[in-house]
């Protein structure tokens, strides 16, 4: 975790909920302790290598052409309802213009919110687990990651790989609706990255920017199933395992 955190940013999602399943296994202590080493030689490198400027890096970010907040924006353009821009800024492109610069202070505030909400509801139901499947620990570890990815001001293509391996994992037990939505997102993305019709320099069309619509929609829908399914009794509905592995993984009688 130490090494993904330091490398890619998004594994630090995950650490609540891992944490949480350590010390429901009496071995939180280890679990922290090999976070902290892991973590020490980016502390030794901040007194060489300002890896910080990254976070400043981000935190300039506008709202990239993908995300949930510009494919509405850029919608709206298409409808006639707005005026915004399709821009290229430094190596990525972001929808800008006068409701584009009222929204990214809001955006920010609702990834911060929703990510945070995410982590809490799957801390919570790690905390009722005590030996989860590997298809448990996937659904669980999905919430924080697909609220990070789909409320985030930046949204890349690459960020569909983060969560499929997940859903794949996560498809072997419990209910498939939510890890079948993440694929349907997943295939609906080379529609409009790269661009089918136009130049993508120069924007999306009607039709690429409603399926871009639908596939940052669809990523949200998966989030709020995967809620639900932590609202459940039993957790994680599991299907077609014998009575004496649903009670090893502790969410039998």
């Amino acid at each position: 975790m130490a090494i993904g955190a330091g490398l890619k940013v998004y594994p630090v999602v995950f650490i609540p909920v891992l944490a949480v399943i350590a010390w429901r296994q009496a071995k939180a202590t280890r679990f922290i302790a090999g976070l902290i080493a892991g973590l020490l030689p980016i502390a030794v490198a901040s007194f060489v290598i300002p890896w910080w400027r990254f976070a400043e890096f981000q935190s300039a970010r506008g709202l990239q052409v993908e995300s949930v907040y510009a494919s509405i924006l850029w919608l709206g353009k298409q409808l006639g309802l707005v005026r915004v821009q399709w821009e290229f800024t430094r190596k990525w492109f972001e929808v800008t213009g006068p409701p584009a610069s009222v929204l990214v202070p809001w955006a920010r505030a609702i990834f911060v919110v929703a990510t945070g909400i995410a982590t809490v509801l799957a801390v919570r139901a790690a905390a009722r687990l005590k030996n989860p499947s590997p298809a448990q620990l996937a659904r669980l570890l999905l919430a924080p990651l697909l609220a990070f990815i789909a409320f985030n001001n930046v949204l890349s293509p690459q960020f569909m790989i983060w969560i499929l391996p997940l859903a794949a994992i996560g498809f072997v037990e419990g209910k498939a609706l939510p890890m079948l939505v993440i694929f349907f997102a997943a295939v609906l993305t080379p529609i409009f990255y790269p661009s089918l019709f136009d130049d993508y320099a120069a924007g999306l069309n009607l039709f690429e920017t409603s399926i871009l619509v639908i596939r940052n929609l669809g990523l949200i829908a998966a989030l709020l199933l995967i809620y639900t399914g932590f609202r459940e009794p039993t957790l994680l509905p599991v299907r077609n395992l014998p009575a004496a592995a649903v009670t090893e993984h502790g969410i039998g009688a």
